[in-house]
């Protein structure tokens, strides 16, 4: 679709094209499963993005990626860069499952963290709505989870047992958030101040609206009454 963010935009002209462009040779070489699979392998930024699916034939089903990393997962690793350019540039050459790329203008998000990595980690995506996602998580130590969801900081906010808990940007478009041992729910809600402030403007308009109308109609029905007297008295 031709509406889209900048960011994702960016996205799919420096890094995207490059893994569909990997998806078409493999199909134009008359491929295995097994060559599908190590070529699905190899897709760092399709897999972030949970591209599960690539339909190439409307007539013909579409192939299945095993290597979609799902919703959220933890990283082993984080990788602080300089600027934008090189932050873009690093998402096409890391392991997004066990690295995650983050500018420099967030590195104080990771201050006091230490990546431990956890093989018995959890994370997963147990409700969803459009503004309103959810996520269960488990972890012996702190660990640093990456989502499978555009970061926009304006609206989304982020929770972590019911406490507004910071978020910050990763991989170039990802959400990325530091999350604490143990058992949490993690959810993460669209609540734009923009949105909540217009909506009260639009209620209060309209309840002016109504009390001017109200006024209207019992100033004209006063004035019948005046004139329906008035004649009677005649």
């Amino acid at each position: 679709h031709a509406v889209k963010l900048r960011r994702y935009q960016e996205l799919i002209e420096h890094q995207i094209r490059r893994n569909y462009q990997d998806v078409v040779t493999s199909l134009r070489s008359n491929p295995t499963e097994t060559s599908l699979d190590n070529m699905f392998a190899k897709q760092g930024v399709l897999n972030m993005l949970n591209t599960r699916y690539v339909i190439y034939n409307t007539d013909a089903p579409p192939l299945v990626n095993k290597f979609a990393f799902g919703n959220a997962w933890f990283v082993k690793e984080v990788k602080v860069v300089n600027n934008a350019d090189e932050e873009l540039k690093s998402v096409g050459e890391i392991n997004p499952a066990a690295t995650v790329v983050v500018d420099k203008r967030y590195e104080q998000e990771l201050q006091g963290f230490t990546p431990k990595p956890d093989s018995s980690a959890t994370i997963k995506l147990v409700d969803y709505k459009p503004n309103d996602l959810k996520y269960e998580s488990n972890a012996s130590a702190e660990q640093l989870a990456v989502f499978s969801e555009i970061y926009y900081k304006d609206g989304w906010n982020a929770y972590i047992d019911g406490q507004l808990k910071p978020h910050f940007t990763g991989d170039w478009v990802l959400r990325v958030m530091r999350v604490p041992a143990g058992k949490h729910t993690i959810e993460f809600k669209f609540e734009p101040t923009r949105y909540d402030t217009g909506e009260k403007i639009a209620i209060g308009s309209g309840v002016v609206l109504l009390l001017l109308a109200l006024g209207a109609l019992f100033m004209a029905w006063k004035e019948f009454q005046a004139c329906k007297v008035s004649g009677n008295k005649e």
